[in-house]
């Protein structure tokens, strides 16, 4: 339950994705290297602004991705417990028990950023990370 109240509360808040810091061409080489770590959500999209979301925010959310395809959320929204995640091109793929969880499409990543649309069925969800 909480992680569908979590993420109608972010969908209610999706309105568009405006990036702004692009990776060059050939950056989705470098997405298996930038993604071994932790991740939290620091910016959500709301009514044509990005806002910030606050580490006691409900949408705050931290994942951690490992080299042998183990992932770890912290919260409902981003799945609470381990899963495994797949990552072909700029799609990340988590599941969670075998089954399908959410499916992100990477928008652009660095080193210790990344900009990224959450999907989950019809609903996108774009959203600000930083590596900690």
């Amino acid at each position: 339950m909480k992680k569908l109240f979590g993420l109608m509360l972010l969908c209610a808040m999706a309105v568009g994705f405006v990036s702004c810091e692009k990776g060059g061409e050939g950056d989705e080489n470098n997405f298996a290297n930038h993604i071994i770590g932790t991740w939290a959500t620091t910016q959500a999209f709301v009514g044509g602004d990005w806002i910030d979301i606050p580490s006691y925010s409900d949408t705050y959310a931290t994942m951690s991705f490992y080299n042998d395809g183990r992932y770890y959320g912290d919260s409902e929204l981003f799945g609470s417990g381990w899963g495994t995640y797949t990552l072909n091109g700029k799609i990340l793929t988590t599941y969670f028990d075998g089954e399908l969880f959410y499916t992100y499409t990477i928008k652009s990543m660095t080193n210790t950023t990344a900009e990224v649309t959450m999907a989950y069925k019809n609903t996108n969800v774009d959203f600000r990370l930083k590596k900690l």
